[in-house]
């Protein structure tokens, strides 16, 4: 992975169309993205968050809103693990505004984690009308929204996100049938729950020249910010 972003670095300082920019873009938006989830995972709290603030920027000058959308869900799931509810519900409604009103699995990713936030927050109403919406949601998501994948939204993490949101909101018999669920469907493990090997460093690169529009690889970049670390979270707890 840090030989691909290598690559776009270089790729991204010259000069291109319109349109080859952007999917490239697109592509720096979904590598970074990636690497935000593993630094996540590994609890590198503050990695995963600049690496978030990259992808979503490269995602926003690409115009892919279903790519934005993506991240910005999964950026959310950072302020879900680390005891930050509040910034965990304002990126899952963003999420969900960028996503739109067509079923999508970054837009079931987004009602998900915006139900378990409002649900750690004690909005008891929002919480429900959220895990309503998502169970309607993936009703209507096809097969390649459903995949098992860092893209998808599949019926185990489904269950999963619920579980949790009904046990945030004291529903123990819902959430023990989604956890049951959630068992049946894990006979073996996903793409996403593999032992995966510590990632090397990933140096930020240096400004390179300026393409054609000014942008040079600046996507390549790990900028400065954050959450605040909390008391009591855990850094290796489950990204589900």
């Amino acid at each position: 992975m840090q030989d691909d972003l290598e690559l776009l670095s270089h790729v991204l300082v010259r000069s291109h169309t319109a349109r080859d920019r952007a999917t490239l873009v697109r592509t720096a938006a979904g590598i970074t993205g990636l690497v935000a989830i593993i630094q996540h995972d590994i609890g590198a709290q503050q990695e995963a968050e600049s690496w978030f603030t990259t992808a979503a920027r490269a995602a926003q000058e690409s115009g892919d809103r279903h790519m934005l959308a993506w991240v910005l869900a999964r950026h959310a799931m950072v302020g879900l693990n680390y005891g930050a509810p509040s910034s965990a519900a304002r990126r899952a409604a963003r999420a969900q505004r960028v996503a739109g009103t067509t079923p999508s699995a970054a837009a079931a990713l987004a009602s998900a984690v915006n139900a378990r936030a409002l649900a750690s927050l004690g909005d008891r109403n929002g919480a429900r009308k959220a895990v309503e919406q998502t169970q309607t949601m993936i009703e209507q998501l096809d097969g390649i929204a459903l995949a098992d994948n860092w893209l998808g939204y599949p019926a185990q993490k489904h269950s999963v996100h619920l579980s949790q949101a009904y046990t945030l909101l004291g529903d123990t018999k819902s959430a023990r049938a989604e956890q049951e669920a959630a068992l049946a469907l894990t006979d073996s493990p996903s793409v996403m729950t593999r032992p995966r090997p510590r990632p090397r460093a990933m140096p930020a690169h240096r400004q390179g020249p300026p393409g054609r529009n000014g942008h040079g690889n600046r996507y390549m970049e790990q900028p400065p910010g954050g959450l605040p670390d909390r008391a009591g979270a855990d850094p290796g707890r489950s990204t589900t």
